[in-house]
C-alpha cells in the first residue's frame, strides 16, 4: 500500500520526489520535509521534484509559496515528467478561482493542451487531467458551450482507457470531476465510489480536498462517507506503515 510506498524507492531524483508524495499521502509532514531536502540535494530545478515541492506548499497552507514554484516551472519550459505539468496548472486553476481573473491560467492551459479546444477535442492518458481543469475555467469564463464539449468528451474517453488498480494513474478521477462539472451528482458520486473501491489512494487529497473541480459535491452524505472511507483507510496504512520493518541482511 502507499502508506510502505516511500519505504522502498530506490535513490534518484524522481523516486525521491514519489517519496515526499507517499509521505504527505499518509499526513507523515516531518517525513515529506525530509523527502524534499532529499531530492533537492541530488538536483535542483527538476521537474518531479519542483512538482513534489509545490505540492506539498499546497496542501501545507502555502497556496502563495506553491503558485511561485508553479509560474517559474513554466516560465522556464521544463519538461513534464511523472505528471508535474498538470499539477502546475491546478495550481495556477486555484489561484484563478480565489480572485476570479482566468486570463493567465487560461491562457498557459491554451498554449500547452491546444487540441483540447479544437472542434473536436482530443483527450488522451496525457492530457485528461488537465483538461478538466480546462474546462472549469472555460465555464467561469462564461464559455460554456465548449466546456461541456469538452466535458463530454473526457467522460466518454475515460470510460474507454480505464484501468483498475495503480494501471489508471494516468487518468486520475477526471471522470468524478467532469460529471460534478456537469452537474451529474449522483453519477460524480457513483464513480467515485467506483474508483475507491477499485483502490484509488494516489494522492487522494490533492484529487478530493484540495480539488476545485468537486466543490458541488462536498456537502452530499454520499460523498462525505466515501471520503471518512479514504480517511480510514489511510490512517491504517500509516499505522501499518509505523510497524514495517524491513528485512535486514546479516
Amino acid at each position: 500500500g502507499v502508506g510502505l510506498a516511500f519505504l522502498s524507492f530506490s535513490r534518484d531524483d524522481e523516486n525521491e520526489s514519489d517519496r515526499i508524495y507517499a509521505a504527505q499521502n499518509i499526513t507523515e509532514r516531518r517525513k515529506a520535509e525530509q523527502r524534499i531536502r532529499e531530492a533537492f540535494a541530488l538536483g535542483e530545478n527538476q521537474p518531479h521534484t519542483l512538482s513534489a515541492q509545490a505540492h506539498y506548499l499546497k496542501v501545507t497552507g502555502q497556496p502563495e509559496n506553491a503558485l511561485a514554484v508553479a509560474r517559474t516551472y513554466l516560465a522556464n519550459q521544463l519538461e513534464d515528467r511523472w505528471g508535474s505539468e498538470k499539477t502546475m496548472l491546478r495550481l495556477l486553476q486555484d489561484a484563478a478561482i480565489a480572485s476570479g481573473d482566468y486570463a493567465e491560467a487560461l491562457g498557459w492551459f491554451r498554449k500547452l493542451i491546444p487540441e483540447c479546444l479544437e472542434h473536436e477535442p482530443l483527450v488522451d492518458s496525457n492530457n485528461i487531467q488537465k483538461a478538466v481543469d480546462l474546462a472549469h475555467l472555460l465555464l467561469l469564463s462564461g464559455e460554456k458551450s465548449q466546456a461541456e464539449v469538452l466535458l463530454n468528451t473526457i467522460v466518454q474517453r475515460y470510460d474507454e482507457m480505464y484501468a483498475r488498480g495503480s494501471a489508471n494513474y494516468p487518468l486520475g478521477i477526471a471522470k468524478v470531476d467532469a460529471l460534478a462539472l456537469l452537474g451529474q451528482k449522483p453519477a460524480a458520486i457513483a464513480e467515485m465510489q467506483r474508483v475507491v473501491d477499485d483502490g484509488f489512494r494516489l494522492l487522494w487529497r490533492w484529487e478530493t480536498e484540495f480539488n476545485p473541480n468537486q466543490a458541488s459535491l462536498r456537502d452530499d452524505p454520499g460523498y462525505m462517507a466515501i471520503m471518512d472511507q479514504l480517511r480510514s483507510d489511510v490512517a491504517a496504512q500509516l499505522e501499518a506503515s509505523r510497524a514495517f520493518k524491513p528485512d535486514t541482511v546479516n
